[in-house]
């Protein structure tokens, strides 16, 4: 098999195992709110009565029902930004076109993030003052509402 075949094959089977990868790393995430990749529950949580567990744990469900396919799409368009820009001579318009693509499904998915963080905390108010990665990473560094890392409470 010559070079540009080989190429072919190992590219086509890495953007079949990112497909792969991906679909499965979406099916752990956005469980929680914790450090890393969004595992466990806010300081918060323990606080909350049987019932608001039952309420936060339902509305934590159904955001991630609800954005399945966009983070589905999100991913797949990821894939084949990637897969055009590891050509050895990418397409430009190509490209920008699936970035512009990708830019507007990743900004539908920060509002419906914005929207279910202000439902979430309504039953958990000191939501989001601490740091680490929220819903897929979107808050990395800094809280939700943008306090900074001193004193805010940790997630576990």
């Amino acid at each position: 098999m010559n070079k540009r075949k080989m190429a072919t094959v190992w590219m086509g089977a890495l953007v079949i195992g990112l497909l792969l990868w991906g679909g499965s790393a979406m099916a752990g995430r956005n469980k929680g709110f914790g450090q890393g990749m969004g595992q466990g529950n806010p300081p918060c949580f323990a606080s909350l009565s049987a019932d608001q567990q039952k309420q936060f744990t339902d509305l934590r469900q159904k955001f991630f029902n609800d954005t399945a396919t966009l983070r589905q799409q999100i991913a797949e368009k990821r894939a084949a930004l990637n897969l055009e820009l590891t050509k050895a001579t990418p397409d430009v318009n190509n490209a920008q076109s699936i970035q512009k693509e990708l830019s507007g499904l990743e900004a539908q998915m920060a509002q419906k993030r914005v929207a279910h963080m202000i439902e979430m905390k309504k039953i958990c108010p000191t939501m989001g003052t601490g740091m680490g990665r929220m819903h897929g990473g979107a808050m990395m560094g800094r809280g939700m509402m943008g306090q900074g890392m001193m004193g805010a409470p940790q997630a576990q």
